[in-house]
């Protein structure tokens, strides 16, 4: 390696104590110092340099100045270390030093505070809340509280209470069921009947194949308009019973009538036991004379449908006379 190369190099990396005492006194006392060794020279100059101490350290002691300033030294630094050229860097590690500093005073300042302080104000009592009206819960109304009763808890309460107050008894009027529900019902199963014919026939729609094909909704529409008509009837409702036959009447009227007349058994089935229940409660129930008079137009106009009423018109006709 020539002689200018080497210098080149120690101009790059700076020039060492060690070289500057060992200067060219003659050309004898000249020692050459190898550039790898100048690299090993350097980085424990920087290791041990005081201004990597200052920036390492965690002491809350030393001022942000004053590591600024060890930031900011001169390039033709004593110590060989190379410092930081742009001023962009040195503002942005300046503020972040600030906000160690303020980071830091704010935590003792947090800390608990003698309790001698401004012991001679006087302290203000805690109001008290006060309570309207529309705070307080309000007890649910009588309608929400009979709803969630059942059947036999109402019936069971209105019992206890005429029971207690006989007096009650002449003054409660009991209205009539609502049977609007058993209609319905009646009128769901004729309509299972109709769905359930086969979509295109070329022959008859009321022979033997088709009729096969809605029996069991027949049969449906059979036992719930006889059990509904026995329901009013064991709770001895027999003015909703008889409005009830006669609105079913025309309902059971409406249901297809077979080419084969044993398949009509189930319809005349209704009509009968329907006339039956009719009859009971006719006998059973007291209504006025204008009444009566309804009914029996009603009844009248029934028996053309089918004959089963005839002994209910002759019923009727009594109580009128």
């Amino acid at each position: 390696m020539t002689t200018a190369h080497q210098d080149s190099l120690a101009a790059f990396f700076g020039r060492s104590p060690l070289s500057a005492v060992h200067q060219d006194d003659g050309p004898q006392s000249r020692i050459t110092v190898s550039p790898e060794e100048q690299i090993i020279q350097q980085r424990g100059r920087l290791r041990s340099s005081p201004r990597r101490k200052a920036l390492t350290s965690n002491s809350p002691r030393i001022k942000v100045t004053e590591m600024v300033d060890l930031i900011s030294d001169s390039p033709n630094d004593a110590s060989g270390w190379t410092p930081l050229r742009k001023k962009s860097q040195v503002d942005g590690i300046k503020r972040r030093l600030q906000l160690e500093e303020r980071t830091t005073r704010g935590d003792v300042d947090c800390e608990p505070q003698d309790d001698s302080m401004d012991r001679n104000e006087e302290i203000v009592p805690k109001k008290k809340r006060k309570y309207t009206k529309s705070n307080k819960s309000e007890p649910p109304n009588l309608h929400k509280r009979l709803s969630a009763l059942s059947c036999e808890q109402l019936t069971k309460l209105i019992e206890n209470l005429v029971e207690n107050h006989p007096e009650l008894e002449e003054e409660i009027a009991l209205p009539s069921p609502d049977i609007s529900n058993l209609l319905e019902n009646l009128e769901r199963c004729k309509s299972n009947i109709f769905k359930s014919f086969p979509n295109s026939r070329w022959g008859s729609s009321r022979d033997a194949f088709c009729y096969r094909r809605v029996k069991t909704h027949l049969d449906s529409f059979t036992k719930s308009c006889i059990d509904q008509g026995k329901q009013l009837e064991s709770f001895e409702s027999w003015t909703a019973l008889i409005e009830y036959i006669l609105k079913a009447w025309e309902i059971v009227d409406e249901l297809p009538h077979w080419d084969n007349p044993d398949h009509n058994k189930t319809k005349n089935r209704c009509f009968k036991t329907l006339g039956v229940q009719c009859k009971k409660s006719i006998s059973h129930s007291h209504l006025t004379q204008s009444e009566y008079r309804d009914m029996l137009s009603r009844l009248e106009e029934a028996v053309q449908i089918n004959d089963n009423l005839l002994p209910c018109i002759q019923l009727v006709k009594k109580k009128i006379t």
